[in-house]
C-alpha cells in the first residue's frame, strides 16, 4: 500500500528464463534487432544526406573521400566527435554518429571499440529519457561481452547492475531481480574486498523481490543489507533497510516484527534527517499505523498526529499524504469511541481527496463507507445511507473487480440487512455482487463469508416475499367479504 510513497524517498538507485519463456525472449530480441537495423539504416541515410548538404566538417568529408565512408578512419572520427557532442548536449548528432561508428566497428569485428560505443549510446538514450532503447542497448552489450568473455567475467557485474536498475525504474521487477542477482553472484565470487561491495546489492534485490511478493527472499536480502549498514553506522541506509523490512513483515502478517523495524527506522531517521523532513513524516505515519494494528491506539494517535503535523508544515506539502494521515486518525478516534472527533478528521480527509482529484477512487469509497458507519453510530441514519450510497456508486462505476470493492459491497450489505429493514433487497443485491467478485478465489475465507451472507439474505428476502404474498391474500379476502 505504501510502496509508491516509499520509492519517492529512495536515492538513485518477466520472469526468470525458463523453457516456456525463452521463445518469447528470442522473439523480442529478434524484433529489437530488426528495429535497431532499421534505425541504423535511417541514420546511415541521414548521415549521407547531411554530408551532401555540407552539414559536417570538411575534415570528415575529406576522410570519406580519401578512405571510404566505412573506413576505420571515418569510424574513429565519428566516435571522437560523438563523445564531444554528447558532452555539449547535442544528443541527436551524437547518437547518429555513434550508431554509424558502432556499425563500422561491428562489420570489421572490432568488439572492443563496439563495447565503448554501445556504452555511449545507452548513456545518450538515458539522457534523452528513452529508457527502453537504453535497456536494449545494454542488453546488446551484455550479449556481446558474454559471447566474447564468458558469463562469469567479473567485469560484467556493473553492466548487470545498470540494466537491473533501468528495469527496476520501469517497474519490470522480474527482469530487475534477474540482473541484480547476476551482478551480486559475480561480485561475491571476487576477492574479499570486492565481495564486500556486493552487500549494497542486497537492498535492491530485496526491493525487487518485495515488489514480486517474494517476501521470504526479500526479507533475507534486506536483513543482510541491514547487518552490513549497522556495522558501518550508516543511518540513512539503516533507515531505508529497516523501513523496507517493516513493510515486508507486515505483508507476512508479522505485525510485531513490522512495528519493531518501523521503530528502528524512526530512530535512524531522527539521526539522519531534519525534524521537518518528509522521511520523518512518513516513518511516523507507518509507526502509527503499525501501533493501531497492534491495538495500541493511544500510541498510534501520538505517532500519526506527529506525522500529520510534519506533512502540513512541509514546503512542498502533499495534500494526499495529509488526507491519508487524517483518515487514519479518524479510524483511531473511532476505535476509542470518540466519534465526533473521528468524523471531523474523516470529513477533512474526504475534502482533500475530492479537492485534489485523488485517482484512487476506491480509497474514497472506503472512506465514504467509514463515514456511513460513523454517522450511523451517531443515529444520523439518512446521512449514513447517503454516504453508503456514494460509496456504492463509486464501486458500481469501477471497471476493476477488486477485492476491496467486494469488501465494500459485503460490509454495506451487512449493515443494510441488520439496521435498515427497508434496505433488505439492496442488501441482497450487494451481497451477491460481493460473492461474484469473491468467487475468483473460492478457497478464500472471504468467499465463505460472502456465500454465508448471501444464503442468509436470500432466505430472509424469500421469507419476506412469502409474508407479503400472504398479507396480499388476506387483504384480497377482506375486500371480497366487504364487497359482498
Amino acid at each position: 500500500m505504501f510502496l509508491s510513497k516509499y520509492l519517492r524517498i529512495l536515492e538513485s538507485s518477466s520472469k526468470l528464463f525458463n523453457s516456456k519463456a525463452l521463445p518469447n525472449i528470442l522473439n523480442k530480441q529478434a524484433n529489437f534487432s530488426s528495429k535497431h537495423l532499421l534505425f541504423a539504416n535511417y541514420c546511415q541515410h541521414s548521415f549521407h544526406e547531411r554530408l551532401r548538404q555540407g552539414h559536417y566538417t570538411n575534415e570528415l568529408q575529406e576522410l570519406i573521400q580519401k578512405n571510404g565512408s566505412d573506413s576505420l578512419e571515418v569510424a574513429n572520427y565519428l566516435e571522437s566527435t560523438s563523445f564531444d557532442l554528447n558532452k555539449k548536449g547535442d544528443y541527436d548528432d551524437a547518437l547518429e554518429m555513434a550508431l554509424i561508428a558502432k556499425n563500422i566497428y561491428k562489420d570489421k569485428k572490432m568488439s572492443a571499440s563496439e563495447f565503448v560505443l554501445l556504452d555511449l549510446i545507452s548513456e545518450i538514450y538515458l539522457k534523452t529519457q528513452n529508457q527502453e532503447q537504453a535497456i536494449n542497448t545494454l542488453e546488446e552489450l551484455i550479449d556481446l561481452k558474454e559471447t566474447l568473455h564468458g558469463v562469469e567475467n567479473p567485469l560484467n557485474s556493473s553492466l548487470y547492475y545498470r540494466t537491473g536498475s533501468l528495469y527496476f525504474h520501469q517497474a519490470k521487477f522480474e527482469d530487475a531481480l534477474k540482473y541484480y542477482q547476476k551482478a551480486y553472484d559475480l561480485i561475491k565470487q571476487s576477492s574479499q574486498d570486492e565481495a564486500q561491495k556486493a552487500i549494497y546489492l542486497n537492498y535492491f534485490i530485496a526491493l525487487s523481490a518485495y515488489n514480486l511478493s517474494k517476501f521470504e527472499d526479500a526479507k533475507k536480502a534486506a536483513m543482510n543489507a541491514l547487518d552490513y549498514y549497522n556495522e558501518k553506522d550508516d543511518q540513512k541506509a539503516i533507515y531505508r533497510c529497516s523501513h523496507l523490512l517493516g513493510l515486508i513483515c507486515e505483508e507476512m502478517d508479522d505485525l510485531d516484527g513490522g512495528a519493531l523495524y518501523f521503530k528502528k527506522a524512526l530512530l535512524a531517521a531522527e539521526e539522519a534527517y531534519r525534524p521537518d523532513s518528509y522521511e520523518l513524516a512518513l516513518i511516523n505515519y507507518l509507526v502509527g499505523k503499525s501501533e493501531y494494528r497492534l491495538d495500541r491506539t493511544d500510541a498510534a494517535i501520538k505517532y500519526t498526529t506527529k506525522s500529520l503535523q510534519i506533512y502540513q508544515n512541509l514546503k512542498n506539502e502533499s495534500p494526499l499524504d495529509v488526507a491519508d494521515a487524517l483518515y487514519n486518525l479518524s479510524l483511531m478516534h473511532y476505535k476509542k469511541q470518540e466519534t465526533e472527533e473521528a468524523l471531523k478528521h474523516l470529513n477533512e480527509a474526504l475534502d482533500l481527496y475530492f479537492a485534489h482529484k485523488n485517482k484512487d477512487d476506491i480509497k474514497i469509497a472506503v472512506a465514504l463507507e467509514t463515514k456511513g458507519m460513523l454517522l450511523e453510530s451517531l443515529e444520523r441514519d439518512p446521512e449514513a445511507i447517503g454516504a453508503f450510497d456514494q460509496a456504492l456508486q463509486i464501486c458500481d462505476a469501477h471497471k476493476e473487480r477488486s477485492p476491496k470493492i467486494a469488501k465494500i459491497y459485503y460490509n454495506i450489505a451487512r449493515i443494510y440487512s441488520e439496521l435498515f429493514a427497508e434496505k433488505l433487497d439492496d442488501a441482497q443485491d450487494y451481497a451477491h455482487k460481493a460473492l461474484d467478485i469473491a468467487s475468483a478465489d473460492k478457497n478464500s475465507k472471504f468467499y465463505e463469508e460472502a456465500k454465508a451472507l448471501v444464503d442468509v439474505l436470500d432466505h430472509e428476502v424469500h421469507h419476506k416475499q412469502t409474508i407479503d404474498r400472504d398479507d396480499d391474500h388476506v387483504c384480497d379476502d377482506h375486500c371480497k367479504h366487504h364487497h359482498h
